[in-house]
């Protein structure tokens, strides 16, 4: 039982950096073609 809550928590923690990450991105992207 312990290893399926490592492994959720593993997963949603991977899901949220993915998200970070996806957005940090997207305000590059933004700040980029603005500052053209």
């Amino acid at each position: 039982e312990a290893v399926d809550d490592l492994t959720e928590f593993c997963t949603s923690n991977v899901d949220q950096q993915a998200l970070i990450i996806r957005e940090l991105f997207t305000n590059v992207l933004e700040a980029k073609s603005r500052a053209r």
